[in-house]
């Protein structure tokens, strides 16, 4: 009776180790494929080239990009800017459209003007169709004329941003 104790464990620990290395040769046989991040059927871009500062204000070059992996009709790309700011022909809302025909990319340029230093919001949205579906998306870029962002503050090595006025969601 103690013999048959001591081969039970022994047993067990066999089939594990078998079972162990079963799954380890059918694991091997099998073909791993990369993973494919989704990508938005129309994506907008919004970047500052240049900031041209004055002694009050200053000029910024934006160039506005839009990408679609297919081919896209009616694309309209819409940028607004707030405030005292103004585009280069002196309006505050300008539109452009773009062809994409085919899939690629488009980059429209334009300059905006900024009277006074601040902290402006300039944003941006894109309107087409793709595949008959129409596909709306919108983007924004932070303008800082004469002015820096404070930073954060840091306490025991992490970063510390101020909480949500309503308690969060």
């Amino acid at each position: 009776m103690m013999r048959r104790s001591r081969q039970f464990p022994s047993l067990m620990l066999a089939l594990f180790v078998a079972f162990l290395a079963w799954g380890d040769a059918r694991g091997s046989q099998k073909t791993s494929r990369p993973t494919i991040d989704p990508e938005p059927p129309l994506a907008l871009t919004v970047e500052l080239v240049t900031l041209q500062k004055n002694a009050k204000g200053g000029v910024a070059s934006l160039r506005l990009t839009v990408n679609a992996p297919s081919s896209a009709t009616g694309v309209v790309v819409t940028a607004r800017v707030p405030g005292k700011l103004v585009f280069s022909d002196g309006s505050t809302l300008k539109s452009w459209y773009v062809n994409l025909d085919a899939a690629g990319t488009a980059s429209v340029s334009t300059d905006v003007i900024a009277p006074d230093d601040g902290k402006f919001v300039v944003s941006a949205e894109v309107s087409g169709n793709i595949q008959g579906k129409s596909i709306h998306r919108g983007a924004a870029l932070k303008l800082l004329v004469g002015v820096q962002e404070p930073a954060p503050k840091v306490k025991d090595g992490a970063i510390e941003y101020a909480g949500s006025q309503g308690g969060g969601a």
